[in-house]
């Protein structure tokens, strides 16, 4: 019996690990898949309209979501993301679809920055290869630090 109970504890820890290491993949292809949204984000041009800003916005939703839930990014990594997705959201909530990125203010355009780099800090603490979350692409989950 006790061997029984060591398989099926073996096979349930492979099942587990392939789930999150699935889960880690898709993660680094849908961030991967996100980072020109989130690059534009950060580049919008004085002509460009509130409503496209708002709608990049809308399309980080699920996969920041998805991130949130995973457990896979420590909160200290995680909550800035979130933060400056929300705050920015937030700070130009008032603002009708039409109007230009003009009636942005400073400090708040300086949200779309933060929300840049701590997007790049949330890829890096997911371990996605650089160069594979630009292009949409998984990388292998990380063994763990070396040595190990």
């Amino acid at each position: 019996m006790r061997i029984l109970g060591a398989v099926l504890a073996c096979l349930a820890f492979a099942a587990c690990s392939r789930a999150s290491a699935d889960v880690h993949a898709d993660l680094c292809s849908d961030m991967g898949n996100l980072r020109a949204t989130v690059v534009e984000l950060s580049r919008t041009p004085e002509d460009g309209r509130i409503g496209a800003v708002r709608g990049d916005l809308e399309k980080l939703d699920p996969t920041f979501g998805n991130v949130s839930r995973s457990g896979l990014v420590p909160e200290p990594v995680l909550q800035p993301m979130l933060q400056a997705h929300v705050g920015y959201r937030d700070e130009i909530w008032e603002l009708g679809d039409d109007e230009t990125y003009r009636a942005v203010p400073p400090e708040v355009r300086a949200m779309a920055d933060d929300l840049l780099v701590a997007y790049e800090d949330v890829v890096a603490a997911l371990g996605c290869q650089p160069a594979a979350a630009a292009a949409g692409v998984a990388s292998a989950p990380s063994a763990g630090p070396p040595g190990m």
